[in-house]
């Protein structure tokens, strides 16, 4: 049976009542922790006052969504590919998920691949409708690393809140119609599905973006790099990461072309400014009670009303 994605129900947050004897979800570092979580995309990131939002979940991939029009815009993956082999990060073996209210940070590690600990952050943009991945390395890794990470499949898929799980993956079905222009490190992506918005992105890392077949590149990180084109592409970008390099940042925006030059300028103070935007919203509303489930809670209905509004 396909797994199903009731958003209303996810906005509640904490997967049992507040009576339950034990919690799936413990609170660190100011926000819900799990580890190795098995959920996709069950975590709305509600930005500014538009009806699209950013899936993350237990597991660091993403999609963005309006899922009561436009339906999908498109999934992102992220992997790293060294000499031991590629995985995408989702993959990896172990993954410490938080959900902060406004934002999710993953850090994930896998000895199979990189002796390196990373840690993911999402976050919608404080500026207007789009997201940005913050990358940075909790322990820098060894060996070389390469940066892969790919986005597509815009398919216009939504279902009134009711969504399938393997309808937000990637997936050739849902690349096709798809109309992707590339010019140095900005892409735009437009499929005439969801209802034929463009969705323009960028990486400040070094590397190249491509058009690859998505059957190879479900696969993982190291199967996009040998990928050929098809008719069913998805953007794949790739870049060295060396451990001495700062943090890397992945920019999306519906807003235009324009817009992306303008916050990519700066894209780590466009990452930061959004980060310090939605930790300050959610600091609107101040509540004390016995049960820190419920204050942390209402911190995220804070952040959900002023995305619903």
């Amino acid at each position: 049976m396909k797994s199903r994605l009731f958003l209303p129900l996810a906005l509640i947050l904490i997967p049992f009542s507040c009576l339950a004897a034990a919690y799936r979800y413990e609170i660190r570092e100011g926000g819900f922790w799990v580890h190795n979580g098995t959920a996709y995309f069950n975590r709305p990131l509600f930005g500014t006052h538009e009806p699209s939002m950013l899936l993350s979940g237990d597991r660091p991939a993403f999609a963005y969504i309006d899922p009561t029009s436009a339906g999908k815009f498109g999934t992102l993956y992220i992997g790293l590919v060294t000499k031991n082999g590629g995985k995408w990060l989702d993959h990896f073996t172990g993954a410490d998920s938080f959900y902060e209210p406004g934002l999710t940070r993953h850090v994930v590690e896998d000895p199979q691949v990189t002796t390196g600990s990373l840690e993911v952050t999402a976050v919608p943009l404080s500026s207007g409708e789009g997201f940005a991945i913050g990358l940075r390395w909790i322990k820098p890794p060894v060996e070389r690393v390469r940066l892969v990470w790919a986005f597509g499949a815009a398919s216009g898929y939504t279902a009134n809140y009711n969504f399938l799980i393997d309808k937000l993956q990637l997936s050739a079905d849902d690349a096709a119609g798809n109309i992707v222009h590339i010019w140095g490190n900005r892409f735009s992506l437009k499929s005439p599905l969801p209802k034929g918005r463009n969705i323009w992105g960028t990486c400040d890392l070094p590397g190249q973006l491509a058009l690859k077949d998505t059957e190879e590149v479900i696969h993982g990180p190291a199967e996009a790099l040998r990928a050929a084109p098809s008719k069913t592409p998805v953007i794949v970008f790739s870049g060295d990461w060396s451990r001495a390099q700062s943090p890397v940042h992945l920019l999306f925006t519906m807003a235009g072309a324009e817009t992306l030059e303008e916050i990519a300028a700066h894209p780590a103070q466009t990452f930061e400014q959004s980060l310090r935007f939605y930790r300050t919203l959610a600091e609107r509303v101040q509540v004390k009670t016995p049960d820190p489930y419920f204050d942390l809670d209402v911190k995220a209905m804070v952040i959900a009303n002023d995305g619903v509004w």
